[in-house]
């Protein structure tokens, strides 16, 4: 991914939000408890952002609902939903379509690949071939979002 967004000329500055450590954080805001440190400063980093990755597994997208909650907006922004999804349901398509969604409905500008990776996937050096393919797919797209471009349409 780091190569396709390096086409203008600099390496992305990529940072990493483990939400599943600020769930307790979340819980807090939830019931009006003002946000922790940690949590503003976790908001801010995906605030101002160039792009997103948003990455869950399929049975565990809680935080990220809740994350998304705390964010309230993200105009225009780029993101990727990247998600793990175990055999048996919830069902990967039903997840990403409410994620999408979502950050539709929070003004982001999801790109149309979704990176969708089988517990199977993460075994071996760099994964398996398809999933390769999604994520250079999907890392050429928000490069491409992330400079103005318009999307390519899908080839038939």
């Amino acid at each position: 991914m780091h190569a396709s967004l390096a086409l203008s000329g600099e390496p992305p500055e990529v940072q990493v939000l483990a939400l599943h450590r600020l769930s307790a954080d979340l819980a807090q805001l939830r019931v009006r408890e003002p946000a922790t440190l940690e949590l503003r400063e976790a908001l801010a980093e995906a605030r101002t952002a160039d792009a997103l990755v948003v990455a869950a597994a399929s049975g565990a997208t809680a935080v990220v609902e809740e994350f998304l909650d705390a964010l309230a907006a993200l105009p225009g922004l780029p993101v990727v939903l990247a998600l793990v999804s175990p055999p048996a349901p919830p069902s990967a398509l039903d997840v990403v379509q409410f994620l999408r969604a979502r950050l539709l409905d929070l003004g982001a500008r999801p790109v149309r690949t979704t990176v969708v990776a089988d517990r199977d996937d993460r075994r071996g050096p760099g994964g398996s071939l398809e999933l390769l393919a999604q994520i250079a797919h999907a890392a050429d797209e928000l490069a491409r979002a992330v400079a103005g471009e318009r999307p390519r349409r899908p080839r038939t």
